[in-house]
C-alpha cells in the first residue's frame, strides 16, 4: 500500500508540535501561556509553508485549553481543525512534567493525538485512535476506545503517562 502524503493538519499535529514540544519544552509553555492561538496559527501556517498552495487548510478551530491535573503537570490540549481524512487529529495534548527524570534520562514531555480512524477499517463506523509520539517521531498507538470529547481524550492521556 502506497502511503499518501501528509495533510497539513498532520504535519501540523504528528511533526511539528511534538518537534517543537519535545526540543524545547519550557519555551513552546511560555510562549502558548503569553501568545495563545496566535502562537499556534504561527506554527500552523509555517507547517502548511511545507505544502502546496492548494493542499494548505485553514486553522479555523484551531485552540487550547491548559492546566495543571497535578503539582507540577501541566497539560494543553489542542483542538484542531475538524479531520477531513483518516490519520488527522481532533486533538493533540502535550504534557509537561519539568521535575521528571528518571536516573539521567529525562522524561518532562509526552504528546498524543487523537485520530480519525478510516471507517472502512472500522466496520463502517468512523472511530478514534489514540497515539504518543515520541522525541524521535515515532508512533505508539494504543488500543483505547474513546468518543470524540477532550475530556475523555485528557483522561486517556493521564492514564497513559508511565506507560
Amino acid at each position: 500500500m502506497e502511503d499518501l502524503p501528509l495533510t497539513h493538519s498532520q504535519i501540523f499535529a504528528n511533526q511539528v508540535l511534538p518537534q517543537l514540544f519535545h526540543g524545547a519544552p519550557a519555551q513552546l509553555w511560555k510562549y502558548l501561556n503569553r501568545d495563545g492561538t496566535q502562537f499556534l496559527n504561527f506554527y500552523w501556517n509555517a507547517a502548511g509553508e511545507k505544502l502546496h498552495r492548494g493542499a494548505r487548510a485553514s486553522s479555523f478551530g484551531l485552540n487550547y485549553t491548559a492546566e495543571e491535573p497535578a503539582p507540577r503537570m501541566y497539560t494543553a490540549v489542542i483542538t484542531l481543525p475538524t479531520p477531513k481524512v483518516a490519520g488527522e487529529a481532533y486533538y493533540a495534548a502535550l504534557v509537561y512534567r519539568p521535575d521528571r527524570r528518571i536516573l539521567l534520562v529525562s522524561d518532562m514531555t509526552r504528546v498524543f493525538t487523537l485520530e480519525l480512524t478510516d471507517p472502512a477499517v472500522e466496520g463502517g463506523q468512523p472511530g478514534t485512535r489514540l497515539v504518543q509520539w515520541t522525541m524521535h517521531l515515532q508512533r505508539i498507538e494504543y488500543p483505547d476506545i474513546l468518543d470524540g470529547r477532550a475530556a475523555s481524550f485528557l483522561k486517556a492521556v493521564l492514564q497513559h503517562l508511565d506507560d
